[in-house]
C-alpha cells in the first residue's frame, strides 16, 4: 500500500511544480458532486466469487456514507486537478455465489460490504482555444478498496450445503492514465462538459473513464452541471479479483474563484 502511496504523492508535487513559473494568477475550482450510480460487478475474495448488480435505487439505498469532489487550478494553458471519492456500500445484494461446490443460484442470500477510495491527481495542457476548449491530460487513479463477503445459504443441493462463512480482502493499486476534456459553448451560459480517460498498471488488467454534462453557468462564481459518467475497473491478483462498472447520472454544484 506504501508504494502505491508514494506513486501518488510524487505525480501529485510534479503536477503542481510544472506550471509554478507562469506569472499569471491562479484559477481554482471546487466542485462537491453526487454520483448516481448502478453497479455490475464480479468480486472474488479467496475462495468465494459472487456477482452483484445492483440499481442506483439500490445503490443510494444501501450506501452508508460517502464524498465525492472534483478539484481544479489553471494557470495559462495549464490545469492541475484532482478528482477524489469515498463510498461505503453496506449489504449490498449479490444474485449468484461460487465457492469450492461449484454455483448455486440465491435469493439475497451474500451480502458485499464495499468500502472504496478512488483519487486521481491529473495533470493537463490546453491544446484547443478556439470557441471549443480542449485539454489532454495524463494522471494517475489510485484506487483502495475493502471488500466483505458475508455468505449465509440456505439450500437443499447436497454438494453445496447451507451456513455461513465471510470473507474478505483489501487491496489498493495505482492506474496510470491518459485521457483529454472537452468544453463546448451553446449558448452565453450553457455549455457541454465531457471527459474520457484509459489507464493500466501492474496488477490492474484496464480502466477507464467516461464522463458528459451539460453545464449552466449562473454567475462567474457558481455553476451547475448534470450528466452521465462510467467508470469501469478490472483488477486481479493471486487471491482476489475486482471487476466493476459504475454508471449513472452524475450531478455537481461548482464553485470558482
Amino acid at each position: 500500500m506504501g508504494t502505491n502511496s508514494g506513486k501518488l504523492f510524487a505525480f501529485t508535487l510534479l503536477a503542481l511544480q510544472l506550471p509554478a513559473a507562469n506569472a499569471e494568477p491562479w484559477q481554482f475550482d471546487v466542485t462537491p458532486y453526487f454520483f448516481a450510480a448502478a453497479m455490475d460487478a464480479t468480486a472474488d475474495v479467496g475462495p468465494v466469487k459472487t456477482d452483484v448488480d445492483m440499481s442506483a435505487s439500490d445503490v443510494l439505498e444501501d450506501t452508508q456514507n460517502g464524498f465525492m469532489a472534483m478539484m481544479s487550478a489553471r494557470k495559462d494553458r495549464w490545469v492541475v486537478g484532482l478528482d477524489a471519492s469515498y463510498f461505503k456500500l453496506g449489504d449490498g445484494q449479490s444474485e449468484s455465489v461460487t465457492g469450492p461446490f461449484g454455483r448455486t443460484t440465491v435469493e439475497g442470500e451474500v451480502e458485499l460490504t464495499d468500502r472504496q477510495w478512488v483519487y486521481q491527481p491529473m495533470l493537463g495542457y490546453q491544446v484547443l482555444d478556439q470557441g471549443m476548449q480542449a485539454h489532454v491530460y495524463g494522471g494517475a487513479r489510485y484506487t483502495r478498496l475493502r471488500a466483505n463477503l458475508n455468505v449465509a445459504i440456505a439450500t437443499s443441493i447436497a454438494a453445496f450445503p447451507g451456513g455461513e462463512r465471510s470473507a474478505k480482502a483489501e487491496k489498493d493499486w495505482t492506474d496510470f492514465v491518459v485521457g483529454g476534456h472537452l468544453s463546448l459553448p451553446l449558448a452565453e451560459r450553457w455549455s457541454i462538459e465531457s471527459m474520457a480517460d484509459v489507464g493500466k498498471g501492474d496488477d490492474s488488467d484496464i480502466s477507464y473513464h467516461f464522463l458528459v454534462a451539460a453545464k449552466w453557468q449562473f454567475n462567474p462564481a457558481v455553476s451547475a452541471s448534470a450528466g452521465y459518467r462510467l467508470l469501469h475497473q478490472e483488477y486481479e491478483d493471486d487471491t482476489f479479483a475486482w471487476d466493476v462498472t459504475c454508471s449513472g447520472l452524475i450531478m455537481g454544484v461548482g464553485f470558482s474563484f
